[in-house]
């Protein structure tokens, strides 16, 4: 099974899509953060990204929403979305060809327990192409835990100086996890209304903070 890097993942084979960078008729999509998300003609992607994408202005797409592991036939294929654990919704894609060879695409995963989305599961597949913004060995990252720890230190720190703290975050991910960090601490919490709007289609699928 070819696959081209073509502003997104192109497998010609299926003529499929996954996560084009321009707007196409039709394209499977990972998840709604802007760098993977175009107003396309039709959409694969599941319900919570679905979701997502219309809050962020995908109106006029018409979108197919798919469960976890459900396959759908697109060309001689057969493709189905499984858990990337990145943010709520986001999906790995797994193609499976004619001859059996699958193809899983990544899109943007986390491997570790999230406090806001599903857990990462992975399916059998011949070839992977994985995206890995902060694949090099140079990126090591601290604990969650830790750096939850020192922002709530940190907020109650400020409060006690009598001031507000502000917290800078992406309002689709960054948001979610800090908001469930700071979940049952003493001091309420307001959020930007960016931050609200996807924290409802959040609550809608079943994750309150």
């Amino acid at each position: 099974m070819d696959v081209l890097s073509r502003g997104g993942i192109y497998v010609p084979q299926h003529d499929l899509w996954l996560d084009p960078h321009h707007t196409r008729p039709v394209a499977f999509v990972t998840h709604a953060h802007a760098d993977h998300m175009k107003k396309h003609g039709h959409v694969y992607a599941s319900p919570p990204t679905a979701a997502m994408m219309r809050a962020r202005g995908a109106l006029k797409t018409r979108f197919h929403t798919l469960a976890w592991g459900e396959p759908v036939a697109w060309n001689g294929a057969q493709v189905s979305l499984y858990p990337a654990g990145h943010v709520l919704g986001s999906s790995q894609i797994l193609v499976e060809g004619r001859d059996g060879e699958r193809l899983l695409y990544s899109g943007d995963f986390k491997l570790r327990e999230s406090r806001s989305s599903e857990t990462i599961e992975v399916p059998q597949a011949d070839v992977v192409v994985m995206e890995t913004t902060f694949g090099r060995p140079r990126y090591e990252f601290p604990e969650l835990d830790n750096v939850m720890e020192q922002i709530r230190s940190w907020c109650r720190d400020v409060i006690a100086q009598k001031r507000t703290p502000v917290l800078f975050c992406y309002s689709l991910g960054k948001g979610q996890e800090v908001l469930a960090g700071l979940h049952g601490c003493e001091f309420p919490v307001a959020v930007h209304a960016a931050h609200a709007k996807i924290c409802a289609v959040y609550a809608d699928h079943g994750v309150s903070f």
